[in-house]
């Protein structure tokens, strides 16, 4: 680790912990004016092997014609802020703090999301907002607990995690005791989905989850075509429930979430209701930048068609 990641380390650790103890809002407060920091714009690395990911991230958001290259360096700093939000966050999942996860969100949103639920169990696709972990946790708070598709983070040594990562490995493998989390590295992980689907449960997934098949759809996105997985899509068809596509938001990292909710009712189509995953996620993505972790790697996922 720099100098740099061992700050960054002992933030995440200590001073998010202290912070954690205050309800939101006010627990946000201080990520407004500390959220960002040792983080050097043209070093820091979160875990995805490019020392430059953030000046990444910025052409990324300037070539999708979001801001011009000046500004989307102040959208990635805000980002920032919201990733110090994802790693407080997980510190409350950690304790089990329900009431503090409840009054991350607006509560007109939280009841609209349970009177969806309560009709129809769906296909939950989330996108990598800030908020992903913790809108997980919220369904199971309102009653709607629901496997989760992730990544195994455990996987990946300690020593060799950055700041952000040991943030998730931590986290894991205390939430496993009360949240099912389907792995995707897992082979029998979309078998698992559908028993769970067709027992009237809901899935929560991430809009890029590997099919069956483990081969992509070619999508409209940011004004380019890009390879996504569409499980998301071929889970909701094979099992005939709709897709949910809710993504939390937030104009600043000192707000409540609000919820972007959409109905899609699979077509059979499977590329076809992925364009509308995408393009919903698109409409939110473009409004409230800050909160997406995808400009990360944007230009990844245009790469490999």
């Amino acid at each position: 680790m720099t100098t740099f990641d061992r700050l960054l380390d002992i933030y995440f650790r200590k001073i998010l912990e202290l912070s954690a103890l205050a309800p939101p809002p006010k627990s946000y407060k201080f990520l407004k004016f500390s959220g960002d920091i040792f983080r050097q714009f043209d070093k820091y690395d979160p875990g995805m092997g490019q020392a430059s990911i953030l000046l990444n991230a910025a052409n990324n958001i300037a070539n999708a014609g979001i801001a011009t290259f000046k500004d989307a360096k102040e959208i990635v700093r805000e980002y920032l802020k919201f990733e110090s939000r994802f790693v407080l966050e997980n510190i409350w999942i950690r304790r089990e703090n329900s009431r503090y996860i409840l009054k991350s969100f607006c509560q007109k949103d939280v009841k609209s999301l349970n009177n969806i639920l309560n009709r129809q169990n769906c296909v939950v696709v989330c996108a990598h907002t800030s908020g992903l972990y913790t809108i997980v946790e919220l369904l199971r708070v309102i009653g709607h607990q629901s496997p989760f598709i992730l990544m195994n983070m455990l996987k990946q040594p300690w020593d060799k995690a950055t700041p952000l990562q040991r943030s998730v490995i931590k986290t894991i493998p205390s939430w496993v005791e009360h949240q099912e989390l389907f792995f995707v590295e897992d082979g029998s992980v979309m078998k698992k989905s559908r028993e769970s689907l067709n027992c009237g449960r809901s899935i929560l997934v991430a809009p890029d989850v590997p099919g069956y098949d483990q081969k992509g759809v070619i999508v409209n996105f940011m004004g380019n075509k890009i390879v996504s997985g569409a499980g998301a899509a071929k889970l909701a068809s094979s099992c005939n429930v709709p897709i949910l596509v809710a993504i939390p938001y937030s104009e600043r990292c000192d707000e409540p979430y609000r919820i972007f909710m959409k109905i899609i009712n699979p077509t059979g189509n499977v590329t076809d209701d992925m364009a509308q995953i995408y393009s919903n996620m698109e409409f939110v993505v473009k409004k409230y930048p800050a909160c997406w972790a995808g400009w990360l790697y944007l230009d990844k996922m245009l790469s490999r068609l």
